[in-house]
């Protein structure tokens, strides 16, 4: 083996150790917070002092995953059709858009983004992205899916025709 090739080897376990070390110890960055603040999107650090402490204050709630189900199950109907909302840069909505596709259910995919789908969410009064609302066969609204972790429970209680 020439002295040229040992060295190779010995600088390439060097940058390997080196990249190993990087692995373990990842560099640490601050985290970006928004949240809604008189009607639109701001980051956190960039609130004044009132606003900051108001933040501090909130509450976060969440309610019992049964509350939302024993509603339906005291007048149950079925869902006959949805509409879906959703955002081209919206990283929830293509879980939401696959799990829409194995339902045997007709429905009216909106993009909030176009004239089209932004008239039909002012209608419905859509506020986020993903958001599906389930009609029934009269198109009155069942319920609306914002989140895909809840889609098991609700789709026990609103079963698709």
């Amino acid at each position: 083996m020439t002295q040229t090739e040992t060295r190779s080897k010995e600088e390439l376990r060097e940058r390997i150790a080196a990249l190993r070390e990087r692995l373990e110890h990842p560099p640490i960055f601050p985290t970006e917070v928004y949240t809604r603040i008189v009607g639109y999107y701001r980051s956190v650090a960039a609130w004044n002092k009132g606003k900051r402490e108001e933040y501090n204050h909130r509450k976060m709630f969440r309610l019992e995953k049964t509350e939302g189900a024993e509603a339906l199950i005291t007048r149950p109907r079925k869902a006959d059709s949805y509409l879906f909302f959703f955002r081209q840069t919206c990283p929830a909505c293509p879980a939401m858009k696959a799990r829409l596709e194995t339902l045997d259910l007709k429905g009216v995919k909106l993009d909030v983004d176009s004239l089209e789908g932004l008239e039909a969410a002012v209608k419905y009064q859509i506020m986020v992205t993903p958001t599906v609302v389930l009609l029934d066969d009269q198109g009155r609204e069942l319920m609306r899916l914002t989140d895909v972790r809840l889609w098991n429970e609700v789709f026990q209680v609103v079963s698709p025709v």
